[in-house]
């Protein structure tokens, strides 16, 4: 069976939605607001991604839990196969700040001791989240129709990944504000951010998705709506209705935002 050619304005375009890794959204977004006068705040733009990709970090593992707790009607291997999303997710944000924020933050030198500090203390902090979120998908891997431990274990990792993202999450977002950003680099630095990531990780177009339907319907706007007009009602849908389409009785929000 032929592989399926990848889309052009999708790669071009997807790091639209990255704001979930805090990485390529705002570069993108702010370029295409050509008028000076009206074009936002670069750090505010890009804070408010960051801030939005965490915010869909919580959201999920505490959408698992009650979906659990509540017993959901639902497609349980298709539930085991969001469960692993959502990890690819939470590795892909991670590696985003180790591979390209922090890194970026470093070059421009102009860290406070208490910053680089922060930046070593948040990495160390990733590999741990990390391997309990490489363990939830795992668990979801093996959940079957009819078998209730695997979904205990699920529940159970979701609970303790939520103990141990709460303190990490508030913690990054209570430095890396947008005053304190535009202390730490120049405007340029955000579309150097953009730059990378859409190197890095342009042919993911699962995460978009996930994040998307991680967000409300103000909040999709935020991050998608100075994308063009092809993109979001065009491109993005198409690529929501061949890849999530299982997925979307489980999400946070089954529908996008015009």
């Amino acid at each position: 069976m032929r592989k399926p050619r990848s889309n052009p304005e999708f790669r071009r375009w997807w790091p639209v939605a990255a704001g979930i890794v805090g990485v390529a959204a705002a570069g993108v977004l702010s370029a295409r607001r050509r008028a000076a006068a009206r074009r936002p705040d670069p750090f505010e733009d890009w804070v408010t991604r960051f801030r939005l990709s965490h915010e869909a970090l919580r959201r999920n593992l505490r959408h698992f839990i009650e979906l659990i707790d509540g017993q959901v009607s639902m497609d349980v291997p298709v539930f085991g196969e969001f469960v692993g999303l959502y990890g690819k997710f939470l590795t892909i944000h991670h590696e985003s700040e180790d591979r390209i924020i922090f890194p970026t933050l470093r070059r421009y030198g102009r860290l406070r001791s208490s910053d680089a500090a922060h930046l070593d203390k948040w990495s160390t902090e990733h590999r741990e989240v990390n391997a309990l979120g490489k363990a939830l998908a795992g668990a979801g891997q093996g959940l079957r129709d009819g078998e209730r431990g695997p979904l205990v274990e699920v529940r159970r990792l979701s609970e303790e990944l939520e103990a141990l993202l709460a303190p990490h999450l508030a913690a990054e977002e209570e430095t890396l504000t947008p005053r304190h950003l535009a202390e730490m680099v120049p405007a340029s630095a955000i579309a150097d951010i953009d730059s990378q990531g859409r190197k890095l990780f342009g042919g993911e177009r699962d995460i978009p998705l996930f994040f998307a339907h991680s967000l409300q319907p103000d909040e999709q706007k935020q991050v998608f709506g100075a994308a063009p007009w092809i993109f979001r009602r065009v491109i993005f849908p198409r690529m929501d209705r061949r890849g999530f389409s299982r997925f979307r009785p489980l999400a946070l929000s089954p529908e996008l935002a015009p």
